[in-house]
């Protein structure tokens, strides 16, 4: 029984700088009505949007290159929805290389003799001109060995 003379205390929470909604609530199971400050401060832009539109575009782009490798949207700090990367297929197991017999028996070598002789790349690498080209091509690097190492050109460095 409260006694007629005694006021009963005001809730927890509820005045000056002890006010809390979330602690009031959780205490209570109610929700803290609003004071005209609180409802008054909802209407003016953040703080957030006031230093946001504060920065030159240059503090801006670094900022939010910041919180994009974060994943998070510079302007407004949400999860940027990204992409979900497909998992990587299972790849099938690999099988075992082909076993190569380097030392065949002289009648399977000489029946595929024939075969090798018959086919393009023996025929284009047997071409005069190809020949031809290779050896041109060894005869002026070793023309270029000799003029290097009779002092006639230098290694390297710029030309005067």
């Amino acid at each position: 029984m409260i006694p007629e003379n005694k006021k009963p205390e005001p809730r927890k929470y509820t005045q000056g700088k002890e006010r809390n909604h979330f602690k009031y609530f959780s205490k209570y199971g109610e929700m803290l009505e609003p004071t005209e400050v609180e409802i008054k401060r909802t209407k003016e832009p953040s703080k957030w949007d006031m230093l946001y539109e504060g920065m030159t575009p240059i503090e801006k782009g670094s900022w939010n290159a910041q919180q994009r490798k974060k994943g998070m949207d510079g302007k407004t700090a949400e999860p940027i929805n990204q992409p979900k990367l497909e998992k990587p297929k299972k790849k099938k197991p690999t099988t075992e290389p082909v076993k190569i017999n380097f030392d065949p028996l002289p009648m399977r070598t000489a029946s595929l003799m024939s075969n090798v002789r018959d086919s393009s790349i023996y025929k284009l690498l047997e071409n005069p001109k190809v020949m031809g080209v290779e050896l041109g091509h060894d005869g002026i690097m070793e023309a270029i060995n000799l003029l290097q190492s009779s002092g006639m050109f230098k290694k390297g460095g710029k030309i005067k």
